[in-house]
């Protein structure tokens, strides 16, 4: 299920405290705050708060509810449509005559429609309409924690 939808996002911004490679590895732990921002009525609304670790800003924006409700019903075609180039490159291959010659692009079509099928079903279960300063490898030290971000 997608995460419910309230007045108040309930995705946090997070400050990176340490960053560190080990070997191959690398730990990045980061603190946790709020964004306590009230939705717009409409559209989105983008405002600058002070990071509550080391004071310095953060822009985020914030989606209304409508517009949120658009990002998921826009991921969740998404996965549907990549899906159905899942389906279609199955049927394709099981009715490909034996020569095999177009085997490789329906093996291209499939992998490509589950990966996408994957990524738009993460975000449609993840959105919240909630964009932030940038992602966690190349944003410095604040972000806006999504799927891909570890944990939560």
């Amino acid at each position: 299920m997608p995460r419910r939808l309230g007045p108040v996002p309930s995705t946090h911004y997070e400050h990176l405290t340490s960053d560190s490679a080990y070997g191959s590895s690398r730990i990045r732990v980061s603190q946790p705050h709020p964004i306590n921002l009230e939705r717009p009525a409409t559209g989105a609304h983008r405002a600058t708060l002070a990071c509550a670790t080391c004071g310095d800003p953060v822009e985020i924006t914030v989606l209304s509810l409508a517009a949120t409700k658009l990002w998921r019903l826009g991921w969740l075609l998404a996965s549907a449509l990549s899906l159905i180039l899942v389906v279609t490159c199955v049927l394709g291959v099981k009715s490909t005559v034996p020569d095999g010659g177009a085997l490789p692009l329906f093996t291209l079509g499939l992998l490509s429609g589950i990966l996408l099928s994957v990524y738009a079903i993460l975000h449609w279960r993840h959105e919240d309409g909630v964009r932030g300063p940038g992602l966690p490898w190349r944003s410095g030290r604040h972000y806006v924690r999504h799927f891909w971000a570890g944990p939560r």
